[in-house]
Formats: structure tokens, C-alpha cells, sequence
């Protein structure tokens, strides 16, 4: 009995795995047709997108190409337009311009004489005008083209000496040994030579005796200060010269200098000190 009782167990076991099995295979295979189908779905949508994205890109090309060819299309009609219009003007300008030449040869064949007298009227009322100089001006001219060079002495014999006459005035002293050994001044120069290259005769120029001119122009003398204590090589500020007709010049810079002067403060505030401006 109990050996008949094991076979029915394992029987109804067996039919039971049997029947789990058979359920299990139909839902595997329901699920991949599940799948499957789905998959085919979403094929279908993509290739729908893609072909209606390729047909409206496909309208966008063909209505671009439709609209350049139709502005092609007119600009070469206003183009045209504008050849032709051209044209149109070219020949009226051109056939006025022969009408007005007819007309003036048959009016200048028909009056030469009263041509003749307009034009001697007009010469004769608008005389041509010729510029005139002062007599200053033509002076200044005639010096300085024939003023030979401003490096070379203005004697005849290079064996001559040249007398300059040189004068100093002090107008004002401006520091004293505030900034070390110097000392700070105002001064006018004076220098009076004679230059034969700048005589003129007076009644050639209408009376004029005197007249100036730049200083950088003409030669002068390289009389300069030998104790300065400046770095600058020009001291003096640009001032035209004097001249007379007989070549005698004056010429008066104004000069800011810097020269030295050893102080000595020891006895200090009664101390005294003398300073020299040296020429050479």
C-alpha cells in the first residue's frame, strides 16, 4: 500500500511540473511577441518622422531655388532697363551737344566784330594784376638771397679781425645756493658788429635805413658764458637784430643762465660773497 501511494504522489507531481511548464513556455512566448511587436512600432514612427522631415526639407530647397531664380530674373530685367536708359541719354547728350556747337560757329561767323569789341572791353576793364612788395618786404628779400653763408666771418681779408663790441646788463637775480653752487640770473647781452654782406644804398628802397631780421639767418658772434652751470648748450631766447644800411648791427638777447659760485656760509648771516660771470 504505501509503495502505491508513492507512485500516485510522483504521478500527480509529475503532472504538476508538466502543467507549470506548459504556462511558463506560453508566457515566455507572449512576452516576446509583446516585445517583437513593440519594436515594430517604434520602426514604423521613426521611418514616418524621417520621411516627413526629408519631404519638407525637399519643399524648403525647391521653393529657395524658386525664389533666387525669380530675383536673378529681375535684376538682369533692371539691369537691361538701365543699359537701354543710358543708351537713351548718351544719344540726347550727343545730339544737343552737336545743336550747341551749329550754333555758336554760326553766331561767332555772324558776329566777329561785336565779339571783338566785347573781348578788348573786357581786357581793357580787367587789366591783369601784378603783386607789388613794400619796400621793407623787397629789403629783406634782396639781403637774404644774396646773404653768402652764416658760418664764415663777414670780413674781406681773412687776415682782419672782426671788433664786436659786448655788453652785459644784469635785470635780475632769481636764486643764490639754494640748489648747491649756483647761482641763477637774468641778463641782456649786447653785441654790435658790422657786416659788410647787409649794406644797402637808401634810395634804392625808398628812404629805408633800418630793418630787422632773425638772428639764426645771419652770422653772429659765439661769445658765450664760460663758468655756466647748466646743461643746456642755447642760454639765450630767439630776438631778431637791428640792422642799418651801412652793415652796423645791434643785437640784444635776453639770457636765463646758471653760472657757478663757491659760498661760503661759516659767518653766516653776515657772510658776503662775490660772483663772477665769466665771457669768452
Amino acid at each position: 500500500m504505501c509503495y502505491y501511494c508513492r507512485y500516485l504522489e510522483n504521478e500527480k507531481t509529475k503532472k504538476f511540473i508538466e502543467r507549470n511548464h506548459v504556462q511558463y513556455d506560453q508566457y515566455i512566448a507572449q512576452g516576446i511577441k509583446y516585445r517583437h511587436s513593440r519594436s515594430c512600432d517604434l520602426t514604423t514612427a521613426l521611418r514616418l518622422i524621417g520621411m516627413t522631415i526629408f519631404f519638407v526639407m525637399l519643399n524648403v530647397t525647391i521653393v529657395l531655388s524658386q525664389s533666387s531664380q525669380v530675383q536673378q530674373q529681375k535684376d538682369q530685367s533692371s539691369s537691361k532697363i538701365l543699359v537701354t536708359n543710358s543708351r537713351d541719354f548718351l544719344s540726347n547728350y550727343g545730339h544737343d551737344q552737336d545743336r550747341q556747337t551749329t550754333r555758336n560757329r554760326q553766331n561767332s561767323l555772324s558776329r566777329p566784330s561785336q565779339s571783338s569789341s566785347s573781348i578788348n572791353s573786357t581786357s581793357s576793364s580787367h587789366p591783369p594784376k601784378t603783386k607789388r612788395l613794400t619796400h621793407e618786404k623787397r629789403l629783406i628779400r634782396d639781403l637774404l638771397n644774396n646773404y653768402p653763408t652764416i658760418y664764415a666771418r663777414p670780413i674781406r681779408n681773412i687776415s682782419e679781425p672782426l671788433m664786436i663790441q659786448f655788453g652785459l646788463t644784469l635785470t635780475q637775480l632769481f636764486d643764490l645756493g639754494s640748489t648747491g653752487q649756483k647761482m641763477q640770473t637774468n641778463t641782456w647781452k649786447t653785441f654790435i658788429w658790422q657786416d659788410m654782406n647787409l649794406a644797402w644804398n637808401v634810395s634804392d628802397y625808398g628812404g629805408l635805413q633800418t630793418v630787422c631780421l632773425p638772428a639764426d639767418s645771419i652770422w653772429t658772434p659765439d661769445i658765450v658764458l664760460y663758468n655756466y652751470a647748466d646743461e643746456r648748450l642755447k642760454d639765450w631766447r630767439d630776438i631778431s637784430a637791428v640792422i642799418q644800411h651801412t652793415g652796423d648791427i645791434l643785437y640784444v638777447p635776453t639770457t636765463m643762465q646758471f653760472s657757478v659760485c663757491f659760498l661760503d656760509i661759516t659767518k653766516f648771516p653776515y657772510d658776503i660773497h662775490q660772483c663772477s660771470l665769466v665771457y669768452r
